[in-house]
């Protein structure tokens, strides 16, 4: 995973994390986004293995930390909704 990578998805969970106030639950976009995140912290988690890299291995976690509390929240927002 090169930089770019990382500064993608960075951004992406960036925009869920500042877009939760303004975020609808539709169903449909909701499971959208939960199966996006879920492919992000699977290929996350893969890298982690992959890399020796101690530096990018630590920036991939905490990506992937936050990327699973996005998870949690709109999993939870879909079951409130639902």
């Amino acid at each position: 995973m090169d930089e770019a990578e990382v500064k993608r998805i960075a951004d992406y969970v960036g925009s869920l994390e500042n877009g939760f106030g303004d975020w609808d639950c539709r169903e449909p976009a909701t499971r959208r986004q939960l199966m996006k995140l879920h492919l992000t912290t699977e290929r996350l988690a893969r890298t982690m293995c992959e890399t020796r890299d101690e530096r990018l291995r630590s920036v991939l976690a905490v990506l992937e930390d936050r990327a699973l509390r996005c998870k949690r929240c709109m999993e939870a927002r879909l079951a409130v909704h639902s």
